[in-house]
């Protein structure tokens, strides 16, 4: 059983890139090298995942993602999608597009406050 912790949820910053370039890094390769892992998937994983690229996206989207930290360190990272579109109600709405979180963090309830709390960032009842 993981002890209580304290989850912090915010918008990352250009600093934070190198550390959420790991976590996605990791939890996309967990997640889809099912047939190991491939050139091709190597070149895609480094490209896409790259420190670069993650500082770019939030200096470019600083809303689009949000972080959970534990003590200032990333454990996990929501992309969200403000132009998404609810089809059960007919509605423009945000939806959560991807989430990432470390194995060791699955069972804690990272998801409620991202797109429940009204706090500013991600989506609201």
């Amino acid at each position: 059983m993981m002890p209580e912790v304290h989850v912090e949820y915010r918008q990352p910053e250009v600093g934070d890139a190198l550390k959420l370039s790991v976590i996605l890094k990791t939890v996309y390769i967990q997640s889809y090298a099912l047939d190991g892992v491939s050139g091709e998937f190597s070149n895609f994983v480094t490209e896409r995942f790259s420190p670069q690229h993650i500082a770019r996206l939030i200096a470019e989207k600083p809303m689009r993602l949000v972080g959970a930290y534990i003590n200032q360190n990333p454990i996990g990272v929501a992309e969200i999608n403000y132009a998404g579109f609810c089809r059960l109600r007919n509605i423009e709405a945000p939806e959560l597009s991807k989430l990432y979180v470390l194995d060791r963090f699955h069972k804690l309830p990272l998801l409620y406050p991202i797109c429940f709390q009204p706090c500013g960032i991600g989506c609201r009842r």
